[in-house]
């Protein structure tokens, strides 16, 4: 708030990064005994940690802290918002923390349920509430998107990515058949080192510790449960 505040009179790029939701897992008690009251009301919860509802919540929180500033300081009306998350949900604990089904395991996986994740764009003037898309996206992609709708070109010629202005503004989808991804290291959750491509609904992994390769149809199996690569 303060950092806001203080560059409320000229552009500013802020990026917050929060702790919370990654471990060690320790939410505020209250709000903790909160969810667990509410989560012994229904037992076919399949995401039943109180601990980290109330992380999420406190996440939510801070957001609206931050939008009720940008809207006390009449910035909220040309002030562009992102969120969104660099891994799916932690699964790889005795409590499960999280569920991400349909989709195949979780946070550290070569699956969907490791690297699916919300992108949410709030960008007055371009987009409206309630919109939702389809089309995959990438991190890479907003810089290029940030920038255009702010009316500044990108100091280099190259871009990784690719602006989503016009899917934001006009629903008009990304001009790009394939999007590509490389995972170079080991992780807790299961993961070895492989990349991925994503190419319309088909998705093929390459894992290089055994050189297999692994083809699933999202349109059609969403939870990669059947393996096309050897059909």
């Amino acid at each position: 708030m303060k950092f806001i505040t203080a560059n409320k009179d000229k552009p500013f790029f802020l990026y917050l990064p929060h702790y919370a939701v990654h471990t060690p897992l320790a939410g505020k008690p209250e709000v903790v005994a909160k969810y667990q009251a509410k989560s012994a009301k229904l037992p076919d919860l399949k995401q039943k940690s109180a601990v980290y509802a109330a992380l999420v919540e406190s996440v939510d929180d801070s957001l609206g802290t931050i939008r009720a500033a940008l809207k006390d300081l009449k910035l909220a009306d040309h002030t562009i918002i992102v969120f969104t998350s660099d891994n799916g949900g932690l699964i790889m604990r005795n409590d499960k923390a999280t569920d991400n089904s349909p989709f195949r395991v979780g946070k550290g996986s070569a699956y969907e349920g490791g690297v699916r994740v919300p992108l949410i764009i709030h960008a007055p003037g371009a987009t409206k509430a309630g919109q939702v898309e389809q089309a995959p996206a990438m991190s890479i992609d907003i810089y290029p998107t940030v920038l255009e709708l702010a009316g500044v070109k990108p100091l280099q010629s190259l871009v990784d990515g690719i602006s989503l202005a016009p899917l934001l503004k006009s629903g008009a989808k990304p001009d790009r058949a394939e999007i590509f991804w490389h995972y170079p290291h080991y992780h807790p959750g299961g993961a070895t080192p492989y990349s991925a491509v994503r190419s319309g609904d088909f998705r093929l992994v390459h894992f290089y510790e055994d050189g297999r390769d692994e083809l699933y149809d999202l349109a059609n199996d969403v939870g990669e449960t059947k393996d096309l690569a050897l059909s």
